[in-house]
C-alpha cells in the first residue's frame, strides 16, 4: 500500500524508546495499541494507516504494555498530534489535549470483521479532523 508506519518497538516508557519517539514529534496522528499484537494485527494496522491518505513520518504508532497504559500521559506531553487513536488500550481516563478515538485491538477487530465497521467510520471522521485543521493552517 506504500505506507510503513514508524513503529516503536517494545515499551515506549523506557528512555531509549522515549529518545526515538521525541524525533518523531511532527507526527500528526498518534496509533496507540499493545505491545503484544500479533504479526497479522501488526499488518491490519499498517494497512489501515493507508486509508488516512498521510506521509508515513505524519503517523507514528507507539506499542505500549496494558500496565503502561495509564502513564501514557508523560509519553505525549512534548508531542502536540492533531489525535490519537487508540486500538484495544482503555485511555477513557488520561487527559489529551487531541480528540481520542478509541477502538478494539486490531487482533479482535480479525477475528469479529463486522466491528471493523466502527474502525472505518472512526477512520472517516479522523480523516475529516485533518482536513479541516489542514485546510485552516
Amino acid at each position: 500500500m506504500g505506507i510503513t508506519p514508524w513503529v516503536t518497538k517494545g515499551s515506549t516508557l523506557n528512555s531509549q524508546a522515549l529518545s526515538v519517539s521525541n524525533e518523531q514529534s511532527s507526527a500528526k496522528v498518534h496509533i496507540v495499541m499493545r505491545a503484544n499484537a500479533s504479526q497479522k494485527a501488526q499488518v491490519f494496522v499498517r494497512r489501515f494507516c493507508s486509508f488516512l491518505q498521510l506521509e508515513p513520518d505524519m503517523i507514528e504508532m507507539i506499542c505500549v504494555d496494558e500496565s503502561e497504559s495509564l502513564e501514557l500521559n508523560k509519553t505525549f506531553e512534548d508531542k502536540n498530534p492533531l489525535a490519537i487513536f487508540s486500538l484495544g488500550l482503555n485511555v477513557n481516563e488520561l487527559q489529551f489535549n487531541c480528540p481520542v478515538f478509541l477502538n478494539q485491538s486490531p487482533d479482535y477487530l480479525l477475528k469479529n470483521p463486522i466491528e471493523k465497521k466502527k474502525l472505518f467510520t472512526e477512520l472517516n471522521e479522523l480523516n475529516r479532523l485533518i482536513s479541516i485543521i489542514d485546510t485552516a493552517n
